[in-house]
């Protein structure tokens, strides 16, 4: 089955490039650099949080909101790369301005909500946390996405979201780690805080610099090739 689907999966690469050509496997357009740094960037803050959740989110679960259930550790993954996924089917189709903007409103909201219900423990209140903070990263992640594929060149473009998957998915697995550490020195709640701050003010930074820097070039991948494995 899977076999099939791989065999009629259309083709990426503009096969009417000249053979001869040499390949260029990381080629920017003019000024593409700092907008390719601020989209790797935002894919790094949005997989920060989906990263600490996955790895240390039961942890925190147990510790502070004292559940042990499975269901609920589950739950919460769900729920946030569920609403990551479904804000990238309902708001893609907007433009990237503004699906950056809704992110870097979304994506700080949700992470101010997850201190908030470890200091006043509430489950509900924490999968909300989850859920927008989800909502968000999705949402920042198909916007880095589209940003680093705007600056690349045609014959490059391969090359350079390769490079923009590399500097995601460190985001996704230092930050849980930084965290980890900071936990034999701090509260949860305290260490959260720091956590949040530090990917709220990150991410509202990239946004601003990614919307304006404004690379030329084509610049817009499909909703399709933007979301989340």
């Amino acid at each position: 089955m899977c076999l099939a689907l791989v065999l009629c999966t259309p083709e990426t690469v503009d096969l009417e490039l000249h053979a001869a050509e040499p390949p260029r496997r990381f080629l920017l357009r003019p000024g593409g650099r700092r907008t390719l740094g601020a989209a790797g960037a935002l894919g790094a803050f949005a997989f920060a949080i989906l990263g600490l959740i996955s790895s240390l989110g039961a942890s925190v679960l147990h510790g502070t909101l004292h559940t042990d259930s499975h269901l609920v550790v589950g739950l919460a993954a769900f729920l946030m790369f569920g609403s990551a996924a479904a804000a990238q089917l309902v708001l893609g189709r907007l433009p990237l301005p503004r699906v950056l903007t809704v992110g870097a409103v979304v994506f700080p909201v949700g992470l101010v909500l997850c201190p908030v219900a470890l200091y006043h423990p509430a489950l509900w209140l924490y999968l909300a946390a989850v859920s927008l903070s989800g909502t968000g990263s999705g949402l920042l992640f198909k916007g880095g996405v589209e940003r680093a594929a705007s600056v690349a060149e045609p014959a490059s473009r391969a090359g350079v979201l390769a490079m923009f998957f590399v500097i995601v998915h460190l985001g996704m697995g230092l930050p849980s780690v930084l965290f980890r550490i900071a936990l034999r020195h701090f509260a949860v709640q305290t260490a959260m805080i720091g956590f949040a701050a530090v990917l709220s003010c990150g991410a509202v930074v990239s946004v601003a610099v990614a919307l304006r820097d404004r690379a030329p070039g084509p610049g817009a991948l499909s909703a399709q090739s933007a979301r989340p494995s």
